[in-house]
């Protein structure tokens, strides 16, 4: 095999060992200097793709998965993740936006769910709906538990209702 050398001290080597190919930059940055850089596989397959002043974009099998942009990063596809801090607000948009709370035992697993302006958490376990939340107020199926109990009857219009505990 041949190594290509460059620099007072071969500090640039460019080689194959038989199985693989390098360029090492022995000591020192290596730049590779370009208003676009594309890093192909042997199958000319986009993997990564550099643009100055402009997105790095990671692709798996040709297609585009994560891009930074000027506010941050762009994701295609699903983010598994250990953790996850947000240090700001947290956006979900979708026609019906959910977030899925999934635990590793058997406890009820539940998902938050915003359905037409009406908040739901919904125990998907047990495929219930114990709590919604809409602009009329609170509508709990199932047994509440709690402190005290206040009711404070607003306005006019001669609403009544009852109360029952039990």
């Amino acid at each position: 095999n041949v190594k290509a050398t460059f620099g007072a001290s071969d500090d640039l080597q460019i080689y194959h060992d038989g199985f693989n190919n390098y360029v090492d930059g022995v000591s020192g940055a290596v730049f590779v200097r370009g208003s676009r850089v594309d890093l192909r596989g042997a199958n000319n397959e986009l993997i990564l793709v550099g643009n100055q002043n402009g997105a790095l974009t990671s692709y798996y099998d040709n297609s585009p998965k994560l891009a930074t942009t000027a506010t941050g990063i762009d994701v295609t596809g699903t983010v598994t993740a250990d953790a996850a801090n947000i240090d700001g607000t947290l956006t979900i948009a979708s026609t019906y936006p959910r977030i899925n709370l999934t635990d590793t035992n058997s406890n009820p697993d539940w998902s938050i769910i915003n359905a037409n302006g009406i908040l739901n958490f919904y125990d998907s376990t047990n495929a219930v709906n114990p709590l919604t939340i809409n602009s009329t107020g609170i509508d709990v199926t199932g047994s509440v538990l709690a402190d005290g109990l206040t009711v404070d009857k607003q306005g006019t219009g001669g609403a009544s209702g009852s109360i029952n505990i039990n």
